[in-house]
């Protein structure tokens, strides 16, 4: 059997041609470059990759109107990057003809094949394109990687949302009875999309090993890199820190978002609170090194927390730093005893577990954090997550 990948990630060829305004999708792109870069020591291989990069459109979220075809090899593995349109509107259209043009042409020279098409995420034109691809060549199977389901794609506030929000995601369901079989991030994924009999396979996310230089600890200092969006807690973080009563704290944030003006604010009322803006990924690494926790403010609540397996938690847990979050109703048992669980959701609870593990001794905090970045390394790096989806892809769909 043959794999062809579509993706929507950003490789090194196509970052040296985005403007400065650019907007990407950080956390899709590091997904995929993880994934991608586990392939590399199997033996087995995506056999190619149709890819057009996730990123914001012209005028206002990026500076280039057209990005031009190019081939490229990443991990091994060969590839394009489809041409298209990146204008507002257009550009899904541009993308999905892009797809179908540098799909057909790597099938059409695998006709007598069994050829399996993975298709990163229910975006509506990747996703489209694969299951007309598969009206198309009979030889043809689709399997969807399924990270975030398409209602809670983006701000789902907004009144672009609420407008033209709810016919795509009514359109992405449309396509879901075609799709062959799901590797999904949460169980509760399943009755959500019918899945029925299909073949699916579990996998909350990839970790891909990043060597970050040793970086001298800051005593009392918490940290959070994310969206700035109150459905993320964000806002219950900045009120939780502000009631701890102990002028040695500081908290750290970075990123970006809707709340941006609340963060802003919350810098000026209380001196202790650093707002760094939208960081590089590598001083993000070297930051997350520095802090003495990390806290994912995100709680259980929301009907959304049950599809979502946020990748900051993984990538939290490598830094070796502790990890504060609520438990989360899609987060695996195996993954509690490595994490400081919030009990309850009051604000009290929060800034004494803030205060509480913040004053630990470095020595307790280094212990705890040491096992937890084991338990990621060693059970959820590139090599055995792309090992455990190619097996998936090869044996249980024959």
């Amino acid at each position: 059997m043959k794999l062809l990948y579509i993706g929507c990630f950003c490789e090194p060829s196509t970052e040296r041609l985005i403007g400065s305004r650019t907007r990407i999708t950080i956390s899709t792109t590091t997904f995929q470059k993880a994934l991608l870069q586990g392939f590399k020591e199997l033996e087995n291989k995506l056999d190619y990759i149709v890819n057009v990069p996730d990123i914001g459109s012209f005028p206002m979220r990026c500076s280039n109107l057209f990005f031009p075809r190019s081939e490229f090899e990443y991990a091994s593995m060969k590839g394009v990057n489809g041409a298209f349109l990146n204008f507002t509107y257009l550009k899904k259209y541009s993308i999905y003809h892009s797809i179908i043009k540098e799909a057909s042409k790597w099938l059409d020279s695998h006709n007598g094949e069994k050829v399996m098409i993975l298709v990163y995420s229910m975006i509506y034109p990747y996703l489209k394109a694969a299951i007309d691809l598969k009206h198309r060549y009979p030889n043809v199977k689709v399997s969807c990687i399924v990270l975030d389901l398409p209602e809670y794609f983006g701000d789902n506030t907004s009144f672009l949302y609420r407008v033209y929000g709810k016919v795509t995601t009514n359109r992405i369901y449309t396509l879901v009875p075609e799709v062959d079989s799901f590797i999904i991030l949460t169980e509760y994924m399943k009755d959500k999309l019918n899945v029925g009999t299909r073949p699916w396979c579990l996998l909350e996310g990839v970790y891909n090993p990043i060597e970050v230089a040793s970086q001298k600890k800051r005593k009392k200092t918490i940290l959070y890199t994310g969206k700035l969006d109150a459905r993320f807690g964000i806002r219950d973080l900045i009120e939780a820190f502000k009631r701890i009563d102990d002028e040695e704290f500081s908290l750290w944030i970075c990123g970006l978002g809707l709340d941006q003006a609340f963060v802003e604010d919350a810098v000026k009322s209380d001196s202790r609170i650093k707002y760094w803006g939208l960081v590089e990924q590598k001083r993000i690494f070297e930051m997350q090194r520095e802090a003495t926790l990390l806290v994912n403010p995100r709680k259980g609540g929301a009907e959304y927390t049950k599809y979502s397996f946020p990748s900051k938690t993984m990538e939290y847990m490598a830094s070796g730093t502790p990890t504060v979050m609520y438990k989360l109703p899609g987060l695996p048992v195996d993954y509690e005893e490595h994490l400081v669980l919030m009990p309850d959701n009051s604000q009290e609870t929060f800034t004494a577990i803030l205060k509480e593990w913040g004053s630990k001794e470095q020595a307790e905090l280094d212990e705890f954090g040491k096992h937890a970045r084991l338990f990621i390394l060693k059970n959820k790096n590139s090599e055995i997550q792309a090992k455990r989806l190619m097996n998936f892809l090869c044996t249980d769909q024959k």
